[in-house]
């Protein structure tokens, strides 16, 4: 039910899962292809944008974002032509409409990590697939990319939400646009921010390691 256990529903539909995966099947193990396939198969069938309960828990923003960051790199690992071709191209299908979903409703409310995630996200999208709207898309993910660089990260090198596992999460971030980002001198600005985080993120942890 959408009352309980939010976070933990919301955190499965990241689909970390999907990459650990297409790690095990392509290093060998063949079990993890069949498994892979009919999971995926029943989370299109079970998990539509009109699907009772599915937009707080599977179509919500950051989940999308974060979902399509371990497709793409699953896919892409793995390689869609392993995949039963029906399969993939409602997969492929699913990628673009999640993506369209995510550009329509950017997370401007939240903003900080939120909105940076969304970036992500579309990055990933406009990455894996061809057309005008992921172009529209990349345009959209370097515009929050470059603001959000300037916004977040002050002057120390902090992330302004002065959260030690945020300033981690937010830090990876800007690590995946700076790869993803198609601009050479946007992709150099996200660089330079994340040097500075990282100097930060070094002056930061106890000295066993952990952060606080």
């Amino acid at each position: 039910r959408t009352s309980e256990n939010r976070l933990w529903t919301v955190t499965l539909h990241y689909h970390e899962w999907v990459y650990a995966l297409a790690e095990a099947a392509v290093g060998g193990d063949r079990r993890t292809l069949p498994l892979l396939e009919r999971l995926l198969a029943d989370w299109l069938d079970r998990c539509s944008l009109d699907a009772p309960g599915a937009k707080p828990l599977v179509w919500n923003s950051f989940a999308i974002a974060t979902r399509l960051g371990w497709w793409v790199r699953a896919f892409s690992l793995l390689g869609l032509e392993r995949i039963n071709p029906d399969l993939a191209a409602r997969l492929l299908h699913s990628c673009a409409e999640q993506a369209a979903y995510l550009h329509a409703h950017l997370e401007w409310d939240l903003r900080g990590n939120h909105i940076l995630r969304d970036a992500v996200g579309l990055a990933w999208a406009a990455r894996f697939l061809a057309g005008p709207l992921s172009t529209e898309w990349m345009h959209t993910a370097t515009r929050i990319a470059l603001t959000q660089a300037r916004e977040q990260v002050l002057a120390d090198g902090g992330h302004f939400e002065r959260s030690p596992m945020y300033h981690l999460h937010v830090m990876e971030d800007f690590y995946l646009l700076s790869e993803l980002l198609e601009i050479p001198l946007a992709c150099a600005r996200m660089r330079n921010a994340c040097r500075r985080m990282a100097e930060y993120a070094s002056w930061l942890r106890h000295p066993d390691g952990e952060i606080p």
